[in-house]
């Protein structure tokens, strides 16, 4: 409240305290009037069982880090469809088999679409590629040119050249690390001949080559990059504190991201 005050009084005599007091209330009354006089009962208008929560944090407070763990216990509770605000989003957990074919299928279109989070939106240009973008004709349309020039018999016909190559380069490696009787993270090299792979399609060269230097550090930026999209954001739950990216995430997210489009592309 100091900085606003500061604030306000170098505007002279256009604003005074009542003005100030008025527009703080508003925007607090904004916010929270919706949310202490809704009904307590449940979590949204015909919303699923589940536990209400807290103002603004929703469930946040009773959850852990064994997410898998707390939404077995709530659905005990609850049953096969449970109905969660994580902050101001509203969720629905699916802890059945019956339950998970109902929405997988018969309800299919309604559920297509992925969560954009704000790292996410950095990466996929606001939601507008293919993973990311909302079922509807516009993800129709791409999902149409993906499978005719990418994924069609032609296609692949195409590329199985370059798909022998990279096999045969990783058999290669692991033949002359078996000689001389070195452990071997199978995982790695795997994910090395798949990322060269794509790298291939996109811009004709491999970019995650273990052997030189710039591969490597593509690498760390490759693994940088999806451990920050997988850090949960406050700001994907509590939208208002979006403009404010608290956590940096954001930030560091498009750094980090266009490093690694410039060595893409160098």
């Amino acid at each position: 409240m100091d900085f606003l005050h500061s604030f306000v009084s170098s505007f002279g005599d256009y604003f005074s305290g009542t003005i100030i007091l008025a527009l703080t209330l508003s925007i607090a009354s904004y916010f929270l009037i919706p949310l202490l006089f809704r009904d307590r009962s449940k979590n949204w208008e015909n919303a699923p069982p589940g536990p209400v929560g807290w103002p603004i944090l929703g469930s946040l407070p009773h959850l852990s880090n064994r997410l898998h763990e707390d939404f077995f216990h709530l659905a005990k509770i609850y049953g096969p469809l449970i109905s969660l605000n994580l902050g101001l989003k509203p969720a629905i957990v699916v802890s059945s088999p019956e339950m998970a074919a109902q929405v997988l299928k018969e309800k299919e279109g309604m559920f297509s679409s992925r969560t954009i989070t704000e790292t996410i939106r950095v990466i996929s240009y606001d939601a507008h590629s293919i993973i990311f973008s909302p079922y509807g004709p516009r993800w129709k349309a791409l999902r149409r040119i993906l499978i005719t020039e990418l994924l069609s018999p032609k296609a692949f016909e195409q590329f199985e050249p370059l798909r022998t190559s990279q096999v045969h380069g990783v058999l290669k490696y692991l033949h002359v690390l078996s000689k001389s009787n070195t452990q071997v993270n199978i995982a790695e090299y795997a994910f090395t001949a798949l990322a060269n792979l794509v790298s291939n399609f996109v811009c004709s060269k491999n970019l995650f080559d273990n052997s030189k230097p710039e591969g490597r550090k593509m690498k760390e930026r490759f693994w940088e990059l999806i451990k920050m999209l997988g850090t949960p954001n406050f700001s994907d739950l509590i939208p208002i504190l979006k403009p404010l990216d608290p956590q940096g995430l954001k930030r560091k997210t498009g750094k980090v991201f266009g490093n690694w489009m410039l060595s893409m592309t160098s």
